[in-house]
């Protein structure tokens, strides 16, 4: 997988991503992704309503078609200084 992603592709496919950051508001995910789409990646923002929390906006990257796969794009992303801490996820 080449990273930055650019291409459009099936969530079918490509079922795994790479949660970058977690907003409680939504106009900070928004710039963050505009960000990450700037530099490149294939961004976008799952909406989370976590219970007991409210809703959160989650900043991704992705997809992938394995779990190893989207690990070793968040190391590349990590290394270059991009993201920290980043979790793998599963499109639901």
């Amino acid at each position: 997988t080449i990273i930055p992603q650019k291409e459009k592709v099936s969530t079918q496919i490509l079922p795994y991503y790479i949660q970058i950051s977690s907003w409680k508001t939504e106009g900070k995910a928004d710039r963050e992704v505009v960000l990450y789409k700037s530099r490149g990646y294939e961004a976008f923002k799952v909406i989370a309503n976590i219970p007991g929390k409210g809703t959160w906006y989650r900043v991704s990257i992705g997809h992938y078609p394995t779990v190893a796969e989207a690990k070793k794009a968040a190391q590349i992303i990590e290394s270059r200084g991009h993201a920290k801490g980043t979790i793998i996820a599963e499109i639901e």
